[in-house]
């Protein structure tokens, strides 16, 4: 999911279109990101990457410093698409720029297909044990009201949906280290699901954040605690010198420079 928030923040923010005179950079918006239209390269065995296709439904428009750009008025599939496809044209109305509502309208889809992946992942049981974890999860979507969407009457996640992220966070797991990581995740995907879409994070902030969550779960997992301690030490540059020297203290539950000794 990493990977998929930094093409989608590329798609969102690199793309930029000759003109007269100068480039100009466009505002894309996928507006149907789902499962089939994620492809994995398998070119390289162990190298795998997953690819966005299928931009029919894409919104495109030039960045300009007023932030004006003519209404959307195309969407994907009803199931991954946001809450705004269904309001009212003033319902979000704000000092912001229409584009950024637009462009995070990939940030509710991308947080949809998170759960289903999460749901896949973690493996969550529930009473009908003749289904999969995953249908029972996408049947419990089609079934509620407002079937087939993430999001109920009140345009926020559903029951179903917010339970699921409960369940997940929840998930035992004996160590501390996945526990943060899964809340940090659950914190996230909260967010991604914000019903004003000028509220969610963008997608560069999905990106930063997801990689900031890796490499914290990174530097304490399947670590001793003078291997924590040395990795939240982090000496700048890329050797050591005499201040940044590493050493072990008796009695100091830290790691400190010699030069502090």
């Amino acid at each position: 999911m990493e990977g998929l928030s930094q093409a989608l923040e590329s798609i969102h923010t690199q793309i930029w279109i000759p003109m007269p005179g100068k480039a100009t950079r466009a505002n894309v918006a996928h507006c149907d990101l789902k499962p089939n239209n994620i492809l994995v390269d398998k070119t390289l065995v162990g190298k795998e990457k997953l690819k966005i296709t299928d931009f029919g439904h894409c919104f495109i428009s030039f960045a300009s410093d007023d932030g004006n750009s003519g209404p959307m008025t195309t969407h994907g599939h009803p199931r991954y698409a946001p809450p705004e496809t269904s309001a009212s044209t003033d319902e979000w109305e704000g000092d912001h720029s229409h584009d950024i509502g637009v462009l995070n309208y990939d940030v509710w889809s991308l947080a949809c297909i998170m759960v289903e992946v999460l749901v896949y992942v973690f493996d969550i049981k529930e009473l009908n044990q003749d289904k999969t974890p995953i249908a029972q999860f996408q049947e419990a979507i089609q079934s509620s009201r407002l079937e087939n969407r993430f999001y109920d009457k009140t345009k926020s996640p559903k029951r179903c949906v917010d339970e699921t992220l409960t369940q997940i966070e929840n998930f035992v797991l004996a160590d501390e280290t996945h526990r943060k990581y899964r809340a940090s995740v659950i914190t996230l995907l909260r967010g991604m699901f914000n019903r004003n879409p000028r509220r969610r994070p963008s997608s560069s902030q999905v990106a930063e954040r997801l990689q900031g969550i890796r490499a914290d779960f990174d530097k304490t997992y399947n670590c001793d605690e003078l291997a924590v301690l040395v990795n939240k030490y982090e000496p700048k540059g890329d050797g050591f010198d005499e201040k940044h020297e590493l050493a072990w203290k008796f009695g100091i539950d830290s790691a400190i420079g010699f030069v502090r000794m």
